[in-house]
């Protein structure tokens, strides 16, 4: 999963802006959003905080909670003195947010971010890495089913920091979730029941054929799966005997 601005542009002048505002509403982001193409490409001013609870909206599912600084205040007796009050929003289906989950996983398995898989972080995660222009602002928020984690890298006054974010941002990252993740271990992300996978070629994107040299199983939300073969590789023995030339 790599930064590819132009897919993005296009999408949303499929969509329009709306849908997009709509979105980042829901998943919990309050701060102006520019209503132009550049919103797409996330042009937009947000906190550290805001968007790293956005991403929690992700990691829980779906479902928005309201962030907050200490859980409660106790006395040495173990008498609760002030508490935070948590609230618990639905903001989206389970089912296209583990698609959008799904995605950013790939940006740690083979993407930006695979850098913290060679930096030894094993466990299942997704996350985005994010440069600003010329350098000077380099985020990565990532989360586990345990733990959302942001880190953003940059000046009080802004300057080149001369590091893309997963130079700068996603090391930082890496190191801090190696160690909290040994006081709360993660797991597999959780597919909701109802989707419908099948095995596709990552280049095309469509169902493989015995051509194929790389394949990987993908989930859909039913009637959006692919139904067509593969159109760069080739089928039947002719494949075979490709692929396996391919690994000699």
């Amino acid at each position: 999963m790599y930064s590819l601005n132009v897919p993005m542009v296009r999408l949303a002048m499929q969509t329009g802006l709306a849908p997009i505002i709509d979105t980042a509403r829901r998943a919990g982001l309050t701060s102006p959003l520019r209503e132009d193409l550049s919103l797409a490409l996330g042009t937009s001013e947000v906190s550290l905080a805001e968007l790293t609870a956005a991403y929690a909206t992700l990691a829980s599912g779906g479902v928005r909670r309201t962030p907050y600084n200490l859980e409660a205040v106790m006395d040495q007796n173990g008498s609760v003195l002030e508490s935070s009050e948590v609230t618990s929003t639905k903001a989206f289906e389970p089912e296209p947010v583990y698609l959008v989950t799904q995605m950013l996983e790939d940006v740690l398995d083979s993407g930006t971010g695979k850098p913290a898989r060679a930096m030894g972080f094993a466990v299942p995660a997704a996350g985005k890495t994010g440069t600003s222009e010329n350098f000077q602002d380099a985020w990565f928020i990532g989360y586990t089913t345990a733990i959302v984690c942001g880190v953003w890298v940059g000046y009080d006054i802004p300057k080149s920091l001369g590091h893309s974010a997963a130079g700068i941002a996603l090391p930082l990252w890496t190191a801090f979730m190696k160690k909290a993740l040994v006081f709360d271990p993660s797991r597999n992300f959780e597919e909701p029941k109802g989707l419908v996978r099948k095995t596709i070629d990552p280049e095309s994107g469509l169902l493989v054929k015995t051509g194929c040299p790389h394949r990987r199983k993908a989930a859909f939300l039913p009637g959006t799966e692919p139904t067509q073969d593969c159109p760069l590789h080739s089928g039947g023995l002719v494949g075979i005997f490709k692929r396996l030339r391919s690994k000699t």
